[in-house]
């Protein structure tokens, strides 16, 4: 794989990481509402694109959470095709799924397959059994993005990791080799 080579430019910077739709999440976290607004759902198409996710997993987790749930639940209204015993069914799967979200400390390895799916499921799939299998699949994963792969990626587009509050206080690092992406 190429390194970056896109040139750093305040639109460029602007895909990845914005003051205002930090504050946007913030405020939509703590006012515990359960309709994600268009511009917190812009953090989540963003980290679509670039796959890196520079807000807190804390409060990206929370409209995870959310959108994972609305998207399937919309998807197994227009096309109910789980199997329905008691053991798997729609809802037992939907809340293995939402349990194995929360089970991540970080951002897990897939976050941004995990986002193309909330963000594109009809593009993708046309079948909520098959939408299930895909989350299920990016959830399985026991890995986190590593710190110093977060630091480099978003070192490579000119934001300090330290800076926005993405990773935890007690991870200090010194990255001075490009990320490959």
């Amino acid at each position: 794989m190429e390194p970056v080579s896109t040139p750093v430019t305040a639109d460029t910077t602007a895909l990845y990481y914005d003051e205002d739709l930090k504050t946007a999440l913030e405020e939509f976290v703590n006012s515990g509402a359960t309709d994600v607004p268009p511009q917190v759902a812009q953090i989540i198409k963003n980290i679509s694109k670039t796959g890196i996710p520079c807000y807190s997993w804390d409060h990206l987790k929370k409209v995870l959470y959310i959108r994972i749930k609305d998207v399937l639940t919309e998807f197994h209204s227009s096309c109910p095709d789980c199997p329905v015993t008691p053991e798997n069914n729609f809802q037992s799967q939907l809340q293995r799924i939402l349990q194995a979200l929360n089970l991540f400390s970080g951002p897990p390895f897939t976050i941004q397959r995990l986002c193309e799916l909330t963000v594109m499921p009809h593009k993708l799939y046309n079948s909520t059994k098959k939408l299930l299998a895909a989350f299920e699949k990016s959830l399985s994963v026991s890995s986190t993005v590593p710190a110093d792969e977060m630091v480099r990626a978003l070192q490579s587009v000119g934001l300090d990791a330290a800076k926005l509050g993405v990773l935890p206080a007690a991870v200090e690092m010194d990255i001075s080799e490009p990320m490959v992406l």
